[in-house]
C-alpha cells in the first residue's frame, strides 16, 4: 500500500472501503487493487474519519450499516467537514428511504445490495469521472490567504505563514465555511474528529495565536468574531457575516 498522499504512477486513484464484514472489505480490495486502485479500509466510523483525513482518497465506498455510526450520518460529517471525495452508498436492497436520504445528504451514486463487483467497479468508474472537476485541487483561496491543503501549508499576500498543526485545522475549518458563522461548538467537534483533541480543548487560545498570525494588518483582518455565535472568516470590509466572501479552488474563482 502506497503512503498517504502518495500514489503508484499506474494507479486509477485511491479507494476507501468502510464496511462491518471483513470478508466482503477482503473480497472488494482484492478485485479492485486488481483493476488498478489504490486501496485503504476501514470497519467503522472512527476508522473512516481517520482514514479520509489523513489519505483524502478519491472515492468513498461506504456502507450504511456500520457498528458505531449509521453511514448516512458518516457522510453528513464528510460533507459538513468539506470533504469532496466521491462517495458510492451501499444499502440494502429494500431500503429506498436510504439511498434518497443518501443522495440528499451528498452521496454521488449509491448501489444495493447485494451487487456483482462489475457493477460496482463501473459506477465508481462513472462517478470519478463526473466529481474530478472538483478533486483537482487541494488549495483555498480567500482574498490574499491561500491554504494547501495537501502540503498543510498557508501564505498571507505571498508570505508563509507558520502554523501548529492545532492552528492549520482550525484555520482550515473557518476556510472551507468562508463566510457562516461557525460555532464554538461547531470548531471543537472539527478539531476532535481531526486531531483528537479533549473535547475542552484551549480555543480561545488557540484562535487568539492564529489571528495573531492570519492578520497582521488589522484592517485586513479575516478572522471576526461574531459575539453570542462564533466566529466567521469573510472578506476584509465585508461588514456582514453572512456576506459570502469570493472564494477561489486552485485558482478557479467562484462567488457565493
Amino acid at each position: 500500500m502506497a503512503l498517504p498522499g502518495t500514489l503508484p504512477q499506474d494507479s486509477r486513484g485511491r479507494v476507501l472501503i468502510v464496511h462491518r464484514n471483513d470478508d466482503v472489505v477482503d473480497l472488494l480490495s482484492t478485485s479492485l487493487s486488481f483493476r488498478g486502485f489504490e486501496i485503504d479500509t476501514a470497519s467503522d466510523a472512527a476508522e473512516a474519519f481517520d482514514r479520509v483525513y489523513l489519505a483524502r482518497p478519491a472515492a468513498v465506498i461506504l456502507d450504511v450499516e456500520l457498528r458505531d455510526m449509521h453511514g448516512i450520518e458518516v457522510l453528513r460529517r464528510l460533507r459538513a467537514d468539506g470533504v469532496d471525495s466521491a462517495v458510492l452508498l451501499v444499502t440494502g436492497r429494500e431500503a429506498l428511504q436510504d439511498r434518497i436520504t443518501g443522495l440528499n445528504a451528498g452521496a454521488d451514486d449509491c448501489l444495493s445490495r447485494p451487487f456483482g463487483v462489475d457493477e460496482l467497479i463501473a459506477r465508481l468508474d462513472i462517478v470519478l469521472r463526473r466529481t474530478a472537476p472538483r478533486r483537482v485541487t487541494r488549495r483555498l483561496v480567500v482574498a490574499d490567504l491561500e491554504v494547501d491543503e495537501q502540503s498543510r501549508t498557508v501564505t498571507r499576500a505571498g508570505v508563509p505563514v507558520p502554523l501548529s498543526p492545532t492552528e492549520f485545522t482550525l484555520l482550515q475549518y473557518l476556510v472551507i465555511k468562508a463566510g457562516t458563522v461557525v460555532s464554538r461548538q461547531d470548531i471543537v467537534d472539527y478539531l476532535s474528529r481531526h486531531l483528537h483533541v479533549d473535547k475542552d480543548v484551549h480555543l480561545d487560545s488557540h484562535m487568539s495565536h492564529l489571528r495573531h498570525k492570519v492578520d497582521v494588518n488589522e484592517e485586513d483582518s479575516l478572522i471576526h468574531t461574531v459575539r453570542g455565535l462564533g466566529y466567521v472568516l469573510r472578506q476584509p470590509h465585508a461588514h456582514k457575516p453572512e456576506d459570502h466572501p469570493d472564494v477561489s479552488v486552485d485558482g478557479l474563482s467562484e462567488a457565493w
